[in-house]
């Protein structure tokens, strides 16, 4: 998942007008930024899901970005938000991904496997975003249509580029409604 993400981020900027947008993009999408810096020092693709997406850690995580705001903000309330947020990454990656919540925890739904199904929801998801943040004060090339298509546009280019790296060869393209692992 990554506009659905997005898409709550802007629902939160909506609902909490004085947390400044940029702290709550990077709290929505701060596991996978981990996920990239620990990736670098070179854990691999368990590890750094692990370290990144795990409860436990993710927990770490939102105390650690909430604390920075705290500094940063001077707002409580923004603060709260942000270590939130940082915790509403994990809550939408188990729709969308197959990590477990903690070690030997419960594993996600992994709608990735239906890749459309999980394309909508994200569309959806950053639709809606953008719907409310329409509502506020937000700059209007923000919550503008090219927005939403700027985001979808990213959204295909992920899945585009993803289809060699899944650990799946055959795309549920010619099959919709049926997972992607079905038909090898």
């Amino acid at each position: 998942m990554i506009i659905g993400h997005i898409g709550v981020a802007f629902a939160a900027r909506w609902r909490w007008p004085k947390a400044p947008l940029p702290w709550l993009l990077i709290a929505t999408m701060a596991p996978d930024l981990w996920r990239g810096v620990i990736a670098a020092s070179g854990l691999n693709a368990r590890e750094t899901n692990l370290y990144s997406h795990e409860l436990p850690w993710s927990a770490l995580l939102a105390v650690f970005l909430a604390g920075g705001a705290l500094l940063a903000l001077r707002d409580l309330e923004s603060t709260f938000v942000i270590g939130v947020l940082v915790l509403s990454h994990i809550a939408l990656d188990m729709v969308s991904g197959w990590k477990p919540l903690w070690p030997g925890g419960p594993n996600g739904l992994e709608l990735e496997h239906f890749e459309q199904l999980e394309f909508l929801i994200e569309v959806a998801l950053a639709w809606a975003g953008l719907a409310m943040l329409k509502r506020s004060s937000a700059p209007r090339w923000i919550v503008g249509w090219r927005m939403l298509a700027l985001l979808v546009a990213i959204q295909g280019a992920y899945l585009a580029m993803s289809y060699e790296a899944r650990p799946w060869k055959t795309r549920c393209i010619a099959y919709p409604l049926a997972p992607c692992w079905t038909h090898l």
